[in-house]
């Protein structure tokens, strides 16, 4: 396989995975989770480093080929919710099959289509125009996850790009009425949050969802070590969702399952 990604003519897909929506608003949702390949930041602490290169990920050209592939989950499941996550979905956000894959399933009116992203590709100026139509139509909910740190990213340039981008996206939305998005942060501490909303600047930013910073379970020996120090991290993060006025929001999958990739 090629040492670099062709996201523009090619889709990676890395899981499929039935499950319930673990996260934001649609939390608890029959849900298909799709993880895409690839990925534009390095976050130390990612779950799905997996993701960040073309190996160990199966390739499709035809949209039509993924339908097949997923058609057993609808068959044995009441999906309500279409999960696109990676990596970074709006990598993809010129690739013709990708776009047909996500107008098939917001065309279905008793599914919701949403992508996790990190939000620093969200540049109307440089996705393709069908794309951008399904967005302002609220046809397709962004669940948007900031990274915080800049170390995440190559360049200082690129945290502020990313900055910049997410600033005009939610002026644009909220003078156009699109309400299909919402802002998802990790907390570990109060300084990162508290510090980008303070660059961020804008009066209109609504529904703040805020969720506990997981601990990698590898390093615990039980499930109940592993709880306690989860427990008391979702403590502090509630605490600063009642100061701040924000939506606290449990990692549900993580009380569900063994692994956060787990089938149900």
């Amino acid at each position: 396989m090629s040492s670099e990604f062709d996201f523009d003519n090619k889709i990676y897909i890395s899981q499929i995975i039935p499950t319930v929506q673990g996260e934001g608003p649609l939390i608890g949702y029959p849900s298909l989770l799709i993880r895409l390949g690839g990925c534009n930041l390095r976050c130390k602490w990612c779950d799905t480093k997996y993701t960040w290169t073309p190996s160990g990920h199966e390739v499709f050209t035809d949209h039509r080929d993924i339908l097949k592939k997923i058609k057993i989950y609808f068959d044995k499941y009441n999906i309500r919710n279409i999960m696109i996550t990676g990596g970074e979905p709006l990598l993809y956000a010129k690739n013709k099959e990708f776009i047909k894959l996500i107008d098939y399933f917001a065309d279905d009116w008793t599914l919701t289509v949403e992508f996790e992203t990190n939000g620093s590709l969200l540049d109307f100026r440089k996705m393709d125009d069908y794309l951008i139509q399904m967005i302002c139509d609220n046809r397709i909910q962004l669940n948007i996850s900031p990274k915080l740190n800049r170390l995440f990213y190559k360049t200082e340039a690129e945290y502020d790009q990313m900055l910049c981008n997410l600033q005009t996206f939610v002026k644009f939305a909220y003078s156009n009425n699109l309400n299909s998005y919402n802002f998802k942060f990790v907390y570990e501490n109060d300084e990162f949050i508290n510090n980008f909303l303070k660059e961020f600047n804008i009066d209109e930013l609504e529904d703040i969802y805020v969720m506990p910073h997981t601990p990698d379970r590898k390093s615990f020996n039980t499930k109940a070590e592993f709880f306690e120090v989860y427990n008391k991290k979702a403590l502090e993060t509630v605490s600063f969702c009642m100061i701040n006025g924000f939506i606290y929001c449990p990692r549900t999958h993580l009380y569900l399952f063994d692994t956060e990739n787990e089938e149900f």
